[in-house]
């Protein structure tokens, strides 16, 4: 589990925190998130030639036909229409409930990569367009609407096995691991040889933890990525964070969004303790009396 700790670090392209000035004192102890993601067609690369490519959005299931939140934004690409590889998104996920300082965080939406072997176009690059809506529960009042924009690298490699021959038979069998791209970072979180050298893509969680100060209290949300399934390794590269996927998986990963508070008031003035309060009444009388005697 990488709790608390964001997953990546690349290059986040834009990052703007946009609301009015908030006066709210009261602290703010549980709230409301909406999520919502596009894929941005303008800003997508590709690379080589030949094959279709499809960006779907709101769709009821995945391109591999499952179905695991209801509503998908995805980019999908490759010759073969019964075999395409595909990056996705929730497209909307709503949390009704983020306690604040609860160090288990709230899940929040899902993201998806469908590795397959592809032939033609595949896919270089693109830009994943996060509106996050954060609404206060406990007490009411205070909506915090947050846009991000991901700078995701992609790299797909070669989708096939090493072929040798024997005799006048072909033979494929699994490539060297050693010989696969990033091998000296993802390879000792490897066993044994993989059929296909993992895809790679880059996300940047540097800017996913942002401040807004409400009142007397500094809040800060921080959207780490927790929960991995059939991720075949997660590295670090010139304060990068690169995911790898096998072949003929999909890998998902799962956000979760967490909220800490600080107090930023000013302390209220201390007020003395009784025994305190009486002592000095004590003492301020013991003063009174030593001084009336000396004027007799």
């Amino acid at each position: 589990m990488f709790a608390k700790k964001p997953l990546v670090a690349a290059a986040v392209i834009g990052a703007t925190l946009a609301t009015a000035p908030l006066a709210n004192a009261a602290f703010i102890s549980e709230w409301s998130f909406e999520v919502t993601n596009t894929w941005n067609q303008s800003a997508t690369t590709w690379e080589g030639s030949g094959g279709s490519t499809a960006f779907l959005a709101d769709q009821a299931r995945l391109p591999n036909n499952q179905d695991p939140a209801g509503s998908y934004n995805v980019i999908r690409w490759g010759a073969s229409s019964n075999n395409r590889s595909f990056l996705a998104a929730d497209s909307t996920y709503t949390q009704a409930s983020l306690k604040t300082d609860d160090a288990s965080g709230a899940q929040g939406a899902s993201y998806y990569h469908g590795n397959y072997e592809v032939t033609g176009r595949t896919l270089a690059s693109t830009l994943l367009q996060t509106q996050i809506t954060i609404n206060s529960v406990d007490p009411t009042g205070v909506t915090l609407p947050i846009s991000r924009t991901f700078d995701i690298d992609f790299r797909e490699t070669n989708n096939t096995e090493t072929r040798y021959w024997l005799g006048f038979l072909p033979y494929e069998a699994d490539i060297d691991t050693k010989d696969c791209e990033g091998y000296s970072r993802w390879g000792s979180q490897v066993t044994g040889n993989v059929q296909s050298c993992p895809d790679r893509f880059t996300l940047d969680t540097a800017a996913l933890s942002f401040d807004q100060e409400i009142g007397d209290y500094l809040y800060t949300f921080t959207i780490a990525f927790d929960q991995l399934s059939n991720v075949l390794a997660v590295t670090e590269d010139d304060g990068k964070t690169e995911v790898w996927t096998a072949e003929r998986t999909m890998s998902t990963l799962t956000s979760r969004i967490y909220v800490s508070s600080q107090f930023i008031g000013t302390p209220p003035a201390e007020v003395p303790e009784p025994g305190t309060i009486a002592l000095l009444g004590f003492g301020l009388a013991a003063a009174g009396a030593g001084l009336r005697r000396r004027r007799k």
